[in-house]
């Protein structure tokens, strides 16, 4: 009986370090984007999601639920050539984009060494675009607008990179993500007189670098 017990105890805490050298299929990510300068749209954004690794034969297949966030900055959209005489000096038509919303990430990862792994995939948000839009034209008489339009929208944008593993600590993430969206555009029309927008979208895809932190539990 107690060589039973004494097996039994053996066996178990033999499993119970097993599991504790592998790394555990849950975790929390944390990363930020950056972009290159644009006239217009989003430059920089951060995320966060809780994502689980299904071990599929020698890689994983993760699946991650998360907020993303991206942010423009204030822009002045340059004033078209006119016969009503306005100019950078005295009318201003001024732009701001952000994105938000929840997003889902499904990729596949490969290790390559014992700390290095590649990674890809995409991510399928639901963002809400918030464009704002203030302009001040100098007619006769003046025309103005002071507009904020929000629109959600579903997109898709693809994703591959790298990972570094510090054993328990967690592991570093860099990736190239092909940031894809839809925004408001408002085009000033010209009258003979005055100025009015013309509300539309547009769909745009810009790589951005990502540097994610991954925390283990």
């Amino acid at each position: 009986m107690r060589k039973s017990l004494l097996l039994t105890s053996a066996l178990v805490a033999t499993g119970m370090l097993s599991a504790a050298d592998q790394d555990s299929a849950l975790s929390f990510k944390l990363r930020a984007q950056a972009g290159l300068e644009t006239v217009d749209g989003v430059r920089n954004g951060f995320g966060a999601g809780l994502n689980y690794a299904f071990k599929i034969g020698g890689g994983s297949i993760n699946t991650e639920l998360g907020y993303q966030y991206f942010s423009g900055k204030q822009f002045r959209q340059p004033i078209p050539t006119n016969t009503l005489g306005l100019t950078e000096e005295n009318s201003v038509d001024s732009r701001k984009d952000s994105l938000a919303g929840l997003s889902f990430r499904l990729s596949y990862s490969m290790p390559i060494n014992k700390a290095w792994s590649w990674q890809a995939g995409a991510a399928i948000s639901n963002l809400k675009n918030h464009h704002e839009s203030i302009a001040l034209f100098a007619t006769t008489p003046v025309s103005n607008w002071d507009t904020t339009t929000d629109k959600s929208n579903m997109t898709f944008s693809p994703f591959a990179g790298v990972r570094y593993d510090m054993n328990e600590i967690g592991a570093i993430e860099i990736n190239v993500i092909v940031a894809s969206y839809k925004t408001t555009t408002i085009t000033p029309v010209l009258g003979t007189t005055t100025v009015t927008p013309a509300i539309g979208e547009k769909s745009v895809s810009k790589p951005k670098i990502e540097f994610g932190y991954v925390f283990k539990f």
